[in-house]
């Protein structure tokens, strides 16, 4: 009955939520048929009602940010990996969020219905995460947030320092361009804390550090290459020099370079972050001067630990993962 009751409550928390937040990108019909579709693939890895009877046995749903985001995507099969070897007993489910505010909190939605054990989220946006992590919170059921938080609800956080980033880039910046380096700077969905993070910390490492730039123009490019392709292209046109261009990503710094290389412009250095295996071989290739790399299988496998500990009853904290600046010299090491 209580269960029940905790069950009902979360229902009513995140029909409301639903009434308040609009379509986002993937719309309402779309974004509840690929959570149903997730969920239904995904029936053999779980008992009919989630968790197992069995003590140890639990079921964890992982919702991503966006499965067609390449870092996001192997956090979730790290943390999947990990799970099936280290606690074998335990099942994953898993739903792609589409970077759709909705249907990531019908995706919770989902998961409390099936009462699965842990909920481990990427949220889309910051804001509208609240209450899928508060509907999680009345049903009973712990979440994790992995690498990205939210800005409301009772969660545990296993990532990366956001500011840390942008303080990392910085410092990258000041010691490899003169003074009054000409600057762009691409920045990472808007509404998401992280990419306000990395933008921050960057910006505010400079000027506390008294470091004399100019910041030609930030834009959001969504995390996308394609936009990342598309405004280094419009940059290249109004801006006749520049000296950095400092990406909240990988794919928008992969862009950069492709709109850098179409225009015949060579010498100008390139941030990322993620140090994918694309972001890698344009370092060894000199097109790209850096990137930082956040451990996406070290999060994952953090993630699922605190997943278990969590389901067991233990009382876990906060794990921050450090970032590692990729350069030339260690891009055959790290």
């Amino acid at each position: 009955m209580k269960k029940m009751l905790a069950l009902l409550m979360a229902m009513s928390l995140i029909g409301a939520s639903l009434i308040g937040c609009g379509s986002g990108k993937g719309g309402e019909d779309a974004a509840a048929a690929n959570s149903d579709t997730q969920a239904a693939e995904n029936t053999d890895a779980q008992d009919e009602e989630g968790g197992s009877e069995e003590d140890g046995a639990y079921t964890f749903g992982f919702i991503t940010l966006a499965d067609s985001d390449v870092w996001c995507k192997s956090v979730c099969t790290a943390f999947q990996d990990y799970v099936a070897q280290t606690y074998p007993d335990c099942k994953v489910v898993t739903a792609d969020g589409n970077s759709d505010a909705n249907l990531q909190i019908q995706a919770v939605e989902n998961f409390i219905a099936q009462q699965v054990d842990v909920i481990v989220l990427q949220p889309a946006d910051a804001d509208a995460a609240g209450p899928a992590v508060e509907a999680a919170n009345a049903a009973g059921i712990p979440v994790i947030c992995s690498a990205i938080k939210a800005n409301s609800g009772e969660y545990t956080y296993v990532g990366p320092e956001n500011l840390e980033a942008g303080k990392m880039h910085a410092e990258y910046v000041m010691e490899n361009c003169e003074p009054g380096a000409k600057i762009l700077y691409l920045q990472g969905t808007a509404g998401l804390n992280h990419s306000t993070d990395r933008y921050n910390g960057f910006i505010d490492t400079l000027d506390d550090a008294g470091f004399d730039y100019e910041l030609l123009a930030a834009q959001d490019g969504d995390y996308l290459r394609t936009e990342g392709l598309r405004i280094m292209e419009d940059w290249i046109q109004k801006f006749p020099e520049f000296d950095a261009v400092v990406s909240s990503n990988d794919q928008m710094a992969l862009g950069a370079i492709e709109a850098l290389k179409g225009a015949g412009i060579e010498g100008t250095i390139v941030l990322g972050l993620d140090a994918t295996d694309d972001a890698r071989a344009e370092i060894k290739a000199g097109t790209m001067a850096g990137s930082l790399k956040q451990d996406a299988v070290a999060i994952g496998k953090a993630s699922a630990d605190c997943s278990y500990r969590a389901a067991s009853g233990e009382k876990i904290e906060d794990e921050y993962v450090p970032f590692v600046m990729i350069t030339k010299d260690n891009v055959d090491t790290e």
